[in-house]
């Protein structure tokens, strides 16, 4: 917002904080134009099923990034389901569990953990995020 009020001339390339519901809210027409890599968060009628239940219940749009703490914690909820409780195993069970049914997608981890590998590039048009592409990112 801060670079149209100061008429600056380039395009603004932002941090996944950018896309954020509020970020834009707030924004209003100065993000227009603006680019933003996301995490990824797919358009899918899971997705978009939750944001109608989430829309009902506190009569506000769900900003998209909670999809990762709702993931995270139904999976880690999973974890400890399947580790009978016992904390200290809940990473080896969550890693050697395969394809965590979750709403964004499957999850399934890796060794050391990791469980996600792709971003959104998005442009903001009309104060929304349009995904441009989904880059799926290779260790």
């Amino acid at each position: 917002k801060t670079a149209k009020e100061f008429a600056a001339d380039f395009k603004y390339l932002g941090s996944p904080a950018a896309a954020r519901l509020n970020a834009l809210k707030e924004a209003g027409e100065a993000a227009n134009g603006a680019w933003v890599v996301t995490e990824y968060i797919p358009e899918t009628p899971q997705v978009e099923k939750l944001a109608q239940e989430y829309k009902a219940e506190y009569k506000d749009d769900m900003d998209p990034f909670a999809l990762w703490i709702y993931d995270g914690f139904n999976i880690l909820v999973e974890g400890l389901k399947l580790a009978k409780g016992d904390a200290k195993g809940v990473k080896a069970t969550i890693v050697a569990k395969k394809q965590f049914e979750a709403v964004m997608r499957k999850f399934d981890f890796d060794a050391r953990g990791d469980g996600h590998r792709s971003v959104n590039v998005c442009k903001i048009e009309n104060e929304k995020l349009s995904i441009v592409k989904t880059v799926d990112v290779k260790r």
